[in-house]
This record gives structure tokens, C-alpha cells and sequence, in this order.
């Protein structure tokens, strides 16, 4: 909901990808309400730009930037990647972003979200009742051709499944049509909390298509094989 959460509560996610040869880095930003936007996305961008500047001093490459964000963290992955004015502001480009992978964001389109005017629309919270700002915070109104929004792979959850689907295959579409690489994959077995909890675990259908994803456009380094000997990092080791 952009008002709570925090960069350590973290479930399988960072042992997976140290598993896999990656260096993982968890960010926070703004709640609301003084992370109402755009300062919540401007504060990713600045995530962003840090890493990219000095990941290589942690042995990593800075070359090799992979995004992803589960629900309220979704949809600021999506708005960043797509509004090239953030990263811009924060001294960087959408060419820094290998790919992106939101996970379970309902809020493409936050107009059409609020055309509910009834209390407890947490988008109208959220974003406020102005049209103007509603469509600004829109990752869907700022997919255009030529603009070079990095490749997606979108998932969505079954709660909510009608509007979810609805908002992520117009947004899928959008990009699309704007030239992009991108998918949609709905996950029909995990609700909201399980599609974010259960990502990096065994058998994880979400896990496993967003690897295949990943790897397609990894580039310059190998994939690690995760070694059976490795133990399982426990909760604390992970965040």
C-alpha cells in the first residue's frame, strides 16, 4: 500500500540469488505520506544510481542491473523503468537497467483504479484524487516507443485475479506495442503474500520462469549452478 514495509523482511529471495552467482541488494524508500509520489520513485532511482555506481566495489558488475519489486514495490519498478525522468534525475538512464520484473502490481493504470470513489480506495489514498498525479504515477501512461524501457517480465497473483489480469495485459500490451520484450504470467496457485514469500524456494514456478528470463539477457558473466551442498541460509543470514 506505499505505507508500510521495510528492506529487511526479506523470505528465501537473497540466499537464492547469492546461490545463483548474483549479488542481491535490498532498497528501501518513503512511505507515505512523505513517500507520496513521486518521492517514493525518485527514491528508487537514487537506489538505483547507487548501486550502478558502486556495486563493482562489492564485486559486482555494474552492467549486470537486474530490477524486481513484489506489490507497492511492483509498481515502483514498473513507473521507474518506464518514466525515464527519474533515473535521469538521479544522474542515470533506463540504459542501466538489464530488465525488470514485477510481481504482482495492480496498479498500472491508477485511473482506472480509482473510478471507485468509495472510502477505503487505496489508490485514491495513496495517490490522492488528482487525475493529473494519478496518471503521472501510471507506469502504463508513460510506455512509448523508442525510449528504450528495458525488457519485462510481468507476474500476477490470483487475489484480486480479474483486475490484475485486466492491468497487467494492457500494460503488457502497451509495451508491446511499443517494442519491448515482455510477458505476462499469471500464477494462479499463490495469492499476494505467497507469490512473494515463496519466490527463490524449490519448485517455485515463478522462480523458475523468472531465471529463464534473467539468464536470457545476462550477459559477459555465467549463471552459477546451485551446488546441493550449499545449505539453505536461514531468515537472519538472508536479510
Amino acid at each position: 500500500g506505499w505505507k508500510n514495509g521495510d528492506k529487511r523482511s526479506l523470505a528465501a529471495a537473497p540466499g537464492f540469488f547469492n546461490g545463483q552467482g548474483f549479488l542481491f541488494v535490498s532498497i528501501n524508500y518513503r512511505l507515505l505520506p512523505s513517500g507520496k509520489h513521486p518521492n517514493n520513485v525518485a527514491d528508487v532511482a537514487c537506489a538505483i544510481a547507487w548501486v550502478h555506481e558502486h556495486i563493482a566495489q562489492y564485486g559486482g558488475d555494474p552492467s549486470q542491473l537486474f530490477l524486481y519489486g513484489h506489490s507497492a514495490g511492483a509498481h515502483l519498478v514498473a513507473l521507474v523503468a518506464t518514466d525515464e525522468r527519474h533515473l535521469k534525475a538521479a544522474g542515470k538512464s533506463l540504459v542501466v537497467l538489464k530488465a525488470v520484473i514485477p510481481l504482482d502490481t495492480n496498479a498500472y493504470d491508477i485511473p482506472k483504479l480509482t473510478e471507485d470513489k468509495g472510502d477505503g480506495n487505496i489508490y485514491t489514498a495513496a495517490f490522492g484524487p488528482d487525475p493529473t498525479v494519478q496518471k503521472d504515477a501510471s507506469p502504463l501512461a508513460h510506455v512509448v516507443p523508442g525510449k528504450g524501457i528495458p525488457p519485462m517480465l510481468v507476474f500476477h497473483s490470483n487475489t484480486g485475479t480479474g483486475s490484475r489480469n485486466e492491468q497487467g495485459n494492457a500494460f503488457v500490451a502497451a509495451l508491446k506495442a511499443a517494442g519491448v520484450d515482455t510477458e505476462l504470467i499469471p500464477s494462479v496457485k499463490q495469492d499476494h503474500g505467497q507469490i512473494n514469500r515463496q519466490f527463490g524456494t524449490p519448485g517455485d514456478m515463478v522462480t523458475e520462469a523468472a531465471m529463464k528470463f534473467i539468464k536470457r539477457y545476462r550477459t559477459g558473466a555465467k549463471i552459477l549452478e546451485p551446488s546441493s551442498s550449499n545449505p539453505a541460509p536461514d531468515k537472519k543470514a538472508s536479510s
